[in-house]
């Protein structure tokens, strides 16, 4: 499991080093495998102030812009659209080596000097926005190292097939309390409900109670597909996983922060508005998420619609029920198998 300290640090208080802490844990029997400083491939890059952004003279798809950077100011070309005057951005320098050894020189571009380059999320794999720059806060410090700000110790945290409590941010928080005597900070978690009760928009019936012993659903009406913030993003990918929407990756963010799985369905994919946990039925097919087309044999646990399966029980959900750009409303699903 790897655990960012930055995200860890939301629940208790840390006070060792990431050596120190690693050493605590895997006396606990949280055996730590390694430990790696995640962003330290963001070599050179600091972030930047635009300070003008014109039309290139020779090329309708580059920009010339100004960047601050401390006391110096740099000429950069750049073909990004979503750039504007007084925004802080990252800037990679004459020299700088990004994710995957790309490295950053100063070139001409169309008969224009340009001193280094603004980046993406996805070229710094922060975010996987790979269509414009990376739009930093508006407070963030000019001419500050991108890894002194967004960098993190990550610990390789090797845990045991019995300590499934500690399989989660909140869990290893739960350890290190144990082991320093810093309080446990739960995330509070604050909603308000409106509109009709998921009871009257889903029914879920269990007929499989051996193998399930409990099945919650929620609805939630509304929904606009879009990605995520660029924190959410940031924490998944040093804890490993590749963001995909927000829908999916707030399911991705509780599981790893409470240890707690979910799958999310497009409402509209789910028949009749009726959840039918069952065994399937031999040689019922799914193409599940990674678009694999399954036979299924009669021990297998299923989610179903009265339409069929539309996924494996705490394993992979269906093709067909995939929250997609389309969606607009969404099954929560909350299960003991």
């Amino acid at each position: 499991m790897r655990v960012p300290l930055g995200w860890l640090r939301d629940y208790v208080a840390i006070d060792l080093t990431p050596e120190q802490l690693a050493e605590r844990l895997t006396l606990l029997g949280m055996e730590v495998k390694g430990i790696e400083r995640w962003g330290a491939d963001w070599r050179n890059v600091v972030v930047g102030e635009l300070l003008t952004v014109e039309k290139h003279p020779r090329a309708d798809r580059l920009n010339l812009t100004t960047v601050r950077i401390g006391d110096e100011i740099l000429s950069i070309v750049c073909g990004a659209t979503n750039i504007a005057p007084g925004q802080r951005v990252p800037v990679a320098l004459p020299g700088a080596v990004l994710p995957s050894d790309r490295r950053i020189e100063r070139t001409e571009k169309m008969g224009i000097v340009s001193n280094g380059m603004l980046c993406s999320g996805d070229e710094l794999r922060l975010t996987t926005d790979a269509d414009g720059i990376l739009i930093l806060p508006e407070q963030t410090p000019i001419g500050r190292s991108l890894v002194d700000l967004y960098g993190d110790d990550v610990l390789d945290v090797d845990v045991k097939p019995n300590r499934g409590d500690a399989l989660s941010l909140l869990g290893l928080a739960r350890e290190v309390a144990a082991a320093t005597g810093a309080p446990v900070r739960p995330p509070v978690v604050e909603f308000v409900e409106s509109g009709r009760p998921t009871s009257e928009r889903l029914a879920v019936e269990i007929a499989e109670t051996g193998l399930c012993s409990r099945f919650v659903g929620r609805w939630v009406s509304g929904v606009r597909i879009a990605p995520s913030p660029d924190l959410v993003q940031m924490r998944l990918q040093a804890a490993g996983m590749r963001p995909v929407s927000n829908v999916v990756d707030a399911s991705n963010y509780v599981m790893l922060e409470l240890g707690k799985t979910t799958h999310t369905f497009d409402a509209a994919a789910v028949r009749g508005g009726r959840i039918v946990v069952r065994l399937a039925r031999e040689g019922e097919r799914l193409e599940t998420l990674d678009h694999v087309e399954r036979t299924l044999s009669a021990e297998t646990l299923v989610i179903a619609d009265p339409d069929g399966v539309i996924g494996i029980a705490g394993v992979m959900g269906g093709a067909a029920s995939e929250v997609t750009d389309a969606t607009t409303d969404v099954v929560i699903e909350s299960a003991i198998f």
